[in-house]
C-alpha cells in the first residue's frame, strides 16, 4: 500500500513550475521525496530537481551465504537543459544535464562472521558525478480509429559520462538507444506492425560496477497504480521473471501485431467508467543480455498475445488495463500471465 502526496504550482504567465511529491511505503517502509523546478522563459528550458528515497533491499548484502534484507538511501540532484525542434509533422529535441547520485546503506550495517566460512558481501556505497546528452526524434502519424500509431518511428539516444574530474569517484559511461517503428498492414484498415529495437552499453572502472536488468511485468497493485495514476512501463522481455536476467549490455527486438476487435464507445448511466476499445496483439521479445562478449547462449525470445481494454475512469482518466500470457522459450522462460495498467510502446 502506497501513501501518497503531491503538490504542484504554475504561475500565471506559464513561465515558473513547481512540483513536488512524498511518497510512503506502508508495507515495506519505503520513502521517496521528489522536488523538481522549471522555468519555461529561456530557449532552451531550464530544469532543477531533488530527490531522496529509502529503498529495501534483498539482495546485496550476505554474511556467511545468508542474504539479509538492507535498505539503500539514495540521493540524486540535477540540473538540465531541453530544447524542442517542432516541425510540420516531426519533431526534435536535445537535452543535456549535470547530476549526482550519492547511495549508500541507511544504517551502518553489523558484519560478524567467521573467519574460515565465506567473505561477506557487503552492499556498495558510490558517489556520482556526470554528464549526460541525449536526442529525441519522432515522425508519427495515427487515426481516429487506430489501436497505435500507424506510421512512422521515433527514434533517440543518449550518453552520460562520470568520471572523478566531474566531482565523483565512480567512472562509468552509459550508452542508451532505442527505436520504435509502425506500419500499417496493407491487408485491413488499423491493422498495424510494431517493432522495437533498444540497447544499451556499460563501460564501469572496475568491470561490471553497474548492470541493466530484463525480465516481464513486475508485479503491480492495480488499486495503487488506478488511485495514483502510475501505469506499469514497458517491460524489456515479457515469459521471464522479472530482473531474472542482468548484464552491463543489453539489446532488445520487439515485434507486434496489433488489430482492433471492437470499439463499444459505451457506459451505463453515469457510472464513472467508460469502456471505448477493445484490441488484441501477437508478439515475439528478444534480448541479448550479458557481461561477456555476445553469444548464442546470451540470447532470450518468447512468444504472446494479449488483449487490450481501453477505459475511460472517473470521466477524466484514460487507462488501458492489458490480459494476456507470454511464454519463455529459452532456459529460465516461464509461463507469464499478465494483468497490468500501462506497459506499451
Amino acid at each position: 500500500m502506497l501513501v501518497q502526496a503531491v503538490v504542484a504550482m504554475n504561475d500565471a504567465a506559464g513561465l515558473h513550475a513547481v512540483a513536488a511529491e512524498l511518497d510512503y511505503g506502508v508495507t515495506d517502509n519505503g520513502l521517496v521525496t521528489r522536488v523538481g523546478y522549471s522555468y519555461y522563459g529561456l530557449a532552451p528550458t531550464l530544469s532543477v530537481g531533488f530527490s531522496r528515497q529509502i529503498v529495501p533491499k534483498d539482495t546485496g548484502y550476505s554474511v556467511g551465504g545468508e542474504t539479509r534484507p538492507w535498505d539503500q538511501d539514495l540521493i540524486t540532484g540535477s540540473v538540465g537543459l531541453s530544447a524542442s525542434i517542432p516541425g510540420l509533422d516531426r519533431s526534435h529535441s536535445l537535452s543535456a544535464s549535470y547530476s549526482i547520485i550519492h547511495a549508500r546503506p541507511r544504517e551502518r550495517l553489523r558484519v560478524d562472521y567467521d573467519p574460515s566460512g565465506e567473505l561477506p558481501d557487503l552492499p556498495e556505497e558510490y558517489f556520482r558525478t556526470g554528464l549526460r546528452l541525449g536526442w529525441t526524434f519522432r515522425d508519427l502519424t495515427t487515426s481516429a480509429y487506430g489501436v497505435s500509431p500507424e506510421d512512422g518511428r521515433a527514434l533517440g539516444a543518449s550518453v552520460s559520462l562520470y568520471h572523478p574530474a566531474l566531482g565523483g569517484n565512480q567512472k562509468l559511461a552509459a550508452f542508451r538507444w532505442s527505436w520504435s517503428e509502425y506500419q500499417e498492414a496493407p491487408w485491413l484498415d488499423h491493422h498495424v506492425f510494431a517493432l522495437r529495437f533498444t540497447g544499451g552499453v556499460y563501460v564501469t572502472d572496475p568491470p561490471q560496477g553497474a548492470s541493466f536488468s530484463a525480465g516481464g511485468y513486475r508485479e503491480q497493485n492495480m488499486v495503487d497504480a488506478l488511485w495514483n495514476a502510475t501505469p506499469m512501463s514497458t517491460p524489456s522481455i515479457r515469459g521471464y521473471a522479472p530482473g531474472s536476467l542482468t548484464g552491463d549490455q543489453l539489446h532488445t527486438l520487439r515485434l507486434e501485431y496489433r488489430f482492433p476487435l471492437w470499439w463499444a464507445e459505451a457506459a451505463y448511466k453515469t457510472i464513472p467508467l467508460f469502456f471505448r476499445r477493445l484490441h488484441a496483439g501477437v508478439f515475439t521479445d528478444n534480448a541479448l543480455i550479458t557481461y561477456d562478449s555476445l553469444d548464442t547462449d546470451d540470447w532470450y525470445s518468447s512468444v504472446g498475445a494479449e488483449l487490450v481494454w481501453s477505459v475511460m475512469f472517473g470521466y477524466f482518466m484514460p487507462i488501458t488495463l492489458r490480459t494476456g500470457y507470454a511464454r519463455g522459450l529459452m532456459k529460465g522462460g516461464t509461463n507469464e500471465f499478465i494483468f497490468v495498467m500501462g506497459g506499451t510502446f
